[in-house]
């Protein structure tokens, strides 16, 4: 029997707030390069811990 997941909005969305604030006026490329370089660090990471 699947159990019923609840999610408290609010945390959510105070997380997003601060992470938009520490963001700043980013603008999208610039945001979007340190996104990639962070994802392919992750990948990085697992391909070599295995």
């Amino acid at each position: 029997m699947a159990g019923k997941i609840t999610a408290n909005i609010g945390f959510e969305k105070q997380i997003w707030d601060a992470a938009c604030v520490l963001r700043g006026n980013i603008d999208a490329s610039e945001y979007k390069s340190v996104v990639l370089g962070l994802i392919f660090l992750k990948y990085i990471s697992r391909v070599y811990h295995l």
